[in-house]
């Protein structure tokens, strides 16, 4: 699921560069600084809540339907994530700073800032999840 969200959530913020009304932009750049606040606080269960918030509304906002309809599957691969152990306790700056990098890319239109930063959320996630997979591997 992981995967299917790398390959969607990208190109999903592109197009929300592109078509993203400025109500929704603007809503995205006060969730990333929400989700800022939350992570470094440690509140994981805020974190997460802002966190499905936050992808869902990328989603919605790329104005495309069929996108729009994984809002569901991104909630459900966020909560597993954290309840299984697969988040850090406190999300890393970088990756605090890649959601306010997406939001802003959307809010200012800029399509490939928005493709990249999304991409880099994703890897980084992917990254994370494999490292932790590998200690509980080796344990």
């Amino acid at each position: 699921m992981t995967e299917l969200r790398t390959a969607v959530e990208p190109q999903a913020a592109r197009l929300a560069a592109l078509r993203a009304p400025l109500a929704d932009a603007s809503e995205l750049m006060g969730l990333a600084g929400k989700l800022w606040a939350a992570g470094q606080d440690g509140d994981t269960e805020l974190f997460l809540t802002l966190d499905i918030q936050f992808h869902r509304l990328v989603l919605s906002s790329s104005g495309n339907e069929m996108f729009g309809k994984l809002n569901s599957l991104v909630a459900e691969v966020l909560t597993g994530r954290t309840h299984y152990g697969l988040m850090p306790e406190h999300p890393h700056d970088e990756a605090l700073q890649l959601h306010v990098d997406v939001a802003s890319a959307i809010q200012r239109g800029n399509p490939v800032d928005a493709h990249h930063s999304m991409l880099a959320i994703m890897e980084r996630a992917m990254t994370e999840m494999s490292t932790l997979w590998d200690e509980a591997a080796h344990k």
